[in-house]
């Protein structure tokens, strides 16, 4: 019986901007694998099909890990950072260009500003 009480009271509050984020995310893992999947494959990319299919999964997983944040799941957060790992590594070695690290750094800092009080409410 304990037990019910608590998952009963376990239910918190996102806020605006913490869900605001979330979406953001999804929307632009969502455009971004669309676009590594479709622009990125041109003849002159032929080297690299192995980098474009890790960035595409790479946005799937980003996907995932957002619905266990939305979930209040640690591995969401864990899913999220090792997804962002990723996408720097490989955009670096794309691109080699250093704005690829500012590009996929701001989203997470952004979601971590909101949740930087709600920290607790992960499981």
């Amino acid at each position: 019986m304990a037990k019910d009480n608590k998952k009963k009271n376990t239910h918190h509050e996102r806020g605006f901007w913490t869900s605001f984020w979330i979406a953001i995310i999804v929307i632009h893992s969502i455009v971004m694998g669309l676009i590594e999947i479709f622009v990125l494959r041109g003849p002159d990319e032929v080297n690299r099909p192995v980098l474009i299919g890790i960035l595409t999964i790479n946005s799937l997983a980003t996907i995932i890990a957002m619905f266990g944040v939305w979930k209040w799941k640690q591995w969401g957060l864990y899913i999220f950072a090792i997804t962002v790992i990723i996408s720097i590594t490989v955009g670096l070695i794309l691109t080699a260009s250093q704005l690829i690290v500012f590009n996929r750094l701001i989203l997470p800092a952004f979601l971590a500003w909101t949740l930087k009080d709600q920290w607790d409410y992960f499981e």
